[in-house]
């Protein structure tokens, strides 16, 4: 065996394992460089995502806090602007009550129209921080569907029909009466889509839909359906729709206001309710928006039914194509029976045949009939069928007021009162007074105290004011009061601080304990009543004042032995000596209505427009010698709505019809009829001067040493600056006064309240020299 060999073998062996081992070293070098590299990228990718992380979460929460940054200003500065906005609103409200021309009441209305805008504005600002910042509340409670439909209507309607568009309403009879939600929130998506589709809506209508889906026996979807003839949104549009502040083709629809952010509210009030939105829409044909809430059902009867449909025919004349197609599906869908006519001829032939219940007759087309037919003695139900603003050619028939759906008409079916004419009776009479009670106002801005009095004057109660905690204090501990109005935020001593020291001294007497406090403040913020409540309100009251808010705090709080209903004669004609029938043309009991139900307010009224329309007479009659008609369609509209405020109905017609002739300049017309519509006007001028002059020499007068002593009272509490005083001189006064002193001092207030102190003065010195 050759040795040599072998050990060359085995040393080749070994280097050749060798060479084989140092490569797999430098191959594991090599990988575990790799590895290391790996690794550092790694574990600076770890560091990386910890810095991102970090400032993801740094950026969260500087994104959180500018937000409830913003929604704080937000809700700090509604409520200040809220402020001076209640004292504008009071204000214009209160001076509508003045002796003022028709000019300055019209400029007075769109101040208050204006301002509700703004109001509803700062509303939706509110709201949109509630919304952002989680506080936004929802809060279910039994409701009527009948309230909610008609508090619509009253809103929206006016707005609606002011843009010349069809207003079309659709109830599904078969909807619950009474469901439980938030009618509030509700409410107002109603009213956000509704306003939405009037302002991008040129032509055509607007349609509000309402029905129900059931879901289970206690449950239903209430669907709230809003279509409109509109401009239409773009698809790609479509889903940033809901978006905050979002207005879309804003070169198209320059010329719609808004804040953008009624959409975006609307489906974060659909969400908080586990509701839905959808949107359809086309290009210049119109959109659709159908909103779903579930609703609990608390009564299943249906919203709208007729008791015995099939009792009732209706005779049915009217010529409007679309109010028509309104009629015809309601009745149907109510099971009750009837025929369109077409002529006055058909109508009579069927009318006479005595095989109808109920007649529904176009307002438009019943002074037609009374010319050609005369009186028709008939013993069915006459329904007069009107647009929302006609003037009502018959004051003893009941109306049918557009839009026509199942609610009303199974109203006049069932032979129960409609809403519309209950809320224009509210509206006009106060339902209670309450002589014997006491009410203490404290507010630090005399504007908001004279708001205040002003508003519950009409409740005939005892009023006391200050305008600080101090000498709220002060007051209460002095006089037993029935009620307090305390403004929550004021110098000095709040209003909190104040229902704090007077709860304080509970232990001396419970009067202090028991008094009812209700706060007036212009803070509507979520929780702002639970801390009025821990702080020792017993209520609130929200700024501006609500009229109806007013009238159920007031109902609330009263005492209700001291609460005296207002008895049906001071409404009517109770104490009528020379109205209603001494003055002919006029109404004259609707001419009390619309001046408040006070007689006294009625010859005040009568006084301004024998005044103002005597001024008219001349300047009148001179636009038509200088065929100026744009100035003589200003001066008949004035007439035109002066006069229907007193009841002169005939001569309010007369004046519509010469202003449609003055804006169709049609001068033939004016020419033929003004000397005669100028004769009747003078003819009713000289009954009211002379009824006017009757009433003052009737009139039970107090001495006039009383006058006297108390224009003496007001001239040395204005010389102190005394406004309590003042305001209770003038009141005091007013009630002494005769008819033609009343103007001079309302502008006696008038210069004090914007301390003019000297034309006061100047104005008491010389009624004084009359006594």
């Amino acid at each position: 065996m050759d040795v040599s060999f072998d050990i060359t073998g085995k040393l080749d062996e070994l280097e050749e394992k060798y060479k084989r081992s140092e490569r797999e070293k430098i191959k594991l070098e090599r990988e575990l460089r790799t590895l290391s590299k790996r690794y550092e990228t790694i574990k600076m990718s770890i560091n990386t995502q910890t810095s991102v992380n970090k400032a993801v979460a740094l950026g969260k929460e500087m994104a959180e806090q500018a937000s409830r940054t913003k929604s704080n200003f937000l809700a700090r500065m509604s409520h200040e602007i809220r402020t001076p906005l209640s004292a504008i609103m009071g204000m214009a409200e209160l001076s509508l009550r003045e002796d003022i021309s028709e000019a300055a009441a019209e400029f007075i209305s769109t101040i208050i129209q204006a301002g509700d805008n703004l109001l509803d504005i700062i509303n939706d600002i509110l709201d949109l921080s509630k919304i952002e910042t989680g506080q936004l509340e929802i809060l279910s409670r039994d409701y009527m569907v009948t309230s909610l439909i008609n508090d619509v209507l009253n809103i929206i309607r006016p707005r609606i029909l002011e843009s010349k568009l069809r207003f079309i309403v659709d109830v599904d009879k078969m909807t619950p009466e009474v469901l439980k939600g938030d009618i509030v929130r509700i409410r107002q998506i109603m009213l956000n889509l509704l306003s939405n589709a009037a302002k991008y809506t040129d032509k055509g209508y607007v349609r509000l839909s309402v029905h129900s889906e059931k879901i289970d026996e206690n449950n239903i979807n209430l669907i709230i359906k809003v279509q409109d003839t509109g401009r239409g949104i773009k698809n790609e549009d479509i889903e940033l729709l809901f978006d905050e502040y979002t207005r879309f083709d804003k070169n198209v629809n320059s010329s719609s206001e808004g804040t953008g952010l009624g959409l975006a509210i609307t489906k974060s009030l659909l969400n908080a309710m586990t509701g839905d939105i959808t949107v359809e829409s086309v290009i210049g044909e119109g959109s659709t928006f159908t909103a779903t809430i579930p609703q609990e059902v608390t009564d299943h009867r249906e919203v709208a039914h007729v008791l015995e449909p099939e009792i009732h025919n209706v005779l049915i004349y009217e010529r409007r194509e679309e109010i028509k197609a309104s009629i015809s599906q309601t009745l149907e869908s109510l099971g009750v029976s009837s025929k369109f006519v077409s002529t006055s001829d058909e109508f009579y032939n069927e009318l006479i045949s005595e095989k109808y219940s109920f007649v529904f007759l176009a307002a438009t087309l019943f002074e037609k009939i009374k010319s050609e037919y005369g009186f028709i003695e008939t013993s069915a139900v006459v329904i007069i069928v009107a647009e929302y603003g006609d003037v009502i050619p018959s004051k003893n028939t009941r109306v049918l007021t557009t839009p026509i759906f199942s609610i009303p008409c199974a109203n006049i079916f069932n032979n129960v009162s409609d809403n519309y004419t209950k809320i224009m009776k509210e509206k006009s009479f106060t339902e209670f007074t309450a002589p014997d009670a006491k009410i203490l106002i404290v507010d630090d801005i005399n504007t908001n105290l004279i708001i205040a009095k002003g508003l519950i004057q009409p409740y005939d109660v005892q009023i006391d004011s200050c305008s600080g905690g101090a000498e709220a204090i002060k007051a209460v501990s002095s006089n037993v009061y029935d009620l307090i109005l305390m403004d929550y935020m004021m110098p000095e001593m709040d209003g909190a601080l104040a229902v704090k020291r007077i709860r304080e001294m509970g232990d001396i007497n419970s009067y202090f304990s028991d008094v009812p406090i209700v706060a007036l403040t212009a803070n509507t913020v979520l929780g702002t009543k639970e801390m009025l409540m821990a702080s020792g309100f017993d209520d609130f009251l929200s700024k501006p004042i609500d009229t109806v808010k007013l009238h159920m705090i007031l109902e609330k709080w009263i005492p209700l032995s001291k609460q005296e209903a207002v008895k049906e004669e001071q409404t009517g004609n109770s104490g009528l000596t020379d109205i209603p029938e001494s003055i002919k043309g006029l109404d004259t009991v609707k001419g009390v209505q619309l001046s408040g139900g006070s007689v006294e307010n009625y010859y005040e009224v009568l006084a301004s427009f024998s005044s103002d329309i005597f001024e008219r007479l001349g300047k009148i009659k001179n636009c038509v010698q200088i065929n100026d008609l744009d100035r003589y369609a200003v001066y008949v509209h004035a007439i035109k709505s002066a006069s229907a405020n007193i009841g002169a109905d005939i001569i309010s017609q007369f004046a519509a019809d010469l202003e449609s002739a003055a804006n169709n300049k049609n001068r033939e017309f004016i020419v033929k009829n003004t000397d005669y519509f100028i004769s009747a006007l003078k003819k009713i001028l000289n009954e009211i001067n002379i009824v006017l002059k009757n009433y003052d020499e009737k009139k039970i007068k107090k001495p006039e040493s009383n006058i006297k002593k108390e224009l003496s009272t007001l001239s040395a509490a204005l010389n102190d600056i005394n406004i309590t005083a003042v305001n209770e001189s003038i009141e005091t006064i007013l009630k002494l006064a005769h008819t033609d002193e009343k103007k001079i001092i309302r502008d006696i207030s008038h210069h004090i309240l914007m301390f003019e102190y000297d034309k006061a003065h100047e104005l008491i010195n010389a009624l004084l020299l009359n006594y």
